[in-house]
């Protein structure tokens, strides 16, 4: 009985695999992130908690990946990218508001 036992600790292969948590939100979050990142400070939102959702879910996989699957990881490490990428675009966006205000200012006091 203890053979079986030590049988199914030495071998991994025989556990089975789940889903890694929060890989799917992170994913989801990833890509709401990038398409108001231009408009609004909603992505700015989604692009933080995307990010700091898909390096947990990155390190839970690190930690014990033989305990789940390989396309969720893929799937973290997808929304990590796309998160960054809506951050990005949101500061771009941000940036390129304020200075559309500062010259929309300061062509107002000149007359054409």
């Amino acid at each position: 009985m203890s053979e079986d036992i030590l049988d199914t600790i030495n071998n991994f292969d025989e556990y089975p695999q789940g889903p890694l948590p929060n890989a799917q939100t992170a994913f989801i979050l990833g890509i709401l992130s990038i398409f108001p990142g231009c408009f609004c400070c909603l992505g700015f939102i989604f692009g933080i908690v995307g990010l700091i959702m898909s390096n947990n879910a990155i390190t839970t996989y690190n930690a014990n990946p033989q305990s789940y699957f390989e396309t969720d990881f893929k799937k973290a490490k997808n929304g990590r990218t796309m998160s960054i990428i809506g951050l990005v675009l949101t500061i771009l966006g941000i940036v390129l508001q304020v200075f559309m205000n500062i010259g929309a200012v300061l062509l107002e006091g000149n007359s054409f």
